[in-house]
This record gives structure tokens, C-alpha cells and sequence, in this order.
């Protein structure tokens, strides 16, 4: 697992995917991810019509790559504005965010 950068949670709740990472993804504007909280990390993957991750929240890629974490998930990771995550890559579909 390569660990990529760290990102702050914004006072809206999202957070920031680097480009090249969106690249390597393929995830654009609109893009549509599934999260899925486990323990205290979150994983994040690219939304597959036919594989969809059980229990998980929605999310679309913003016009600068943002990603809004909805308040119900962050309140279960226990994680809040201005709370520092760092990125992993895990394979070409999937993130994974771990809270600093």
C-alpha cells in the first residue's frame, strides 16, 4: 500500500483527491465513489455498477477533485473539520484514508 499525501477535512467537510491520483483512478468531474467506513479507516472505491460495496455512502467528484465526506460517516470515524487524512493507494480502483 503506497501512501500518497495527507489532506484536511475542509469547514464543509470535504477533502481534496490529487490529480494524478484521480488519474490513475479514472475518476473526472461527476465521477461517482462509494464509501465505505471500516474500523477507522475509510475506503474509498470507484463506483462499479455491477459491484457496488454493501453499506457504503455515495459520493461525486467535484470540478477540482473534491470529495464531500457526508457528517454521518465522519461522525462515525470520529473525524472532523481541520482533522488531517492520509491517502493510500491500494490499487487502481480503490483509496484508502486513514485519519492522521
Amino acid at each position: 500500500m503506497e501512501r500518497y499525501s495527507a489532506r484536511t477535512i475542509d469547514e464543509l467537510g470535504r477533502i481534496v483527491l490529487h490529480s494524478e491520483l484521480r488519474e490513475r483512478l479514472n475518476l473526472g468531474f461527476g465521477s461517482v465513489v462509494a464509501l465505505k467506513p471500516l474500523g477507522n479507516i475509510l475506503i474509498l472505491q470507484a463506483k462499479i455498477k455491477s459491484n457496488p460495496m454493501p453499506q457504503s455512502f455515495e459520493a461525486k467528484v467535484d470540478e477540482i477533485g473534491r470529495i464531500a465526506l457526508p457528517k454521518e460517516l465522519r461522525e462515525t470515524l470520529g473525524w472532523y473539520i481541520k482533522s488531517k487524512v492520509s491517502v493510500y493507494h491500494v490499487d487502481d480502483g480503490m483509496l484508502v484514508l486513514k485519519l492522521v
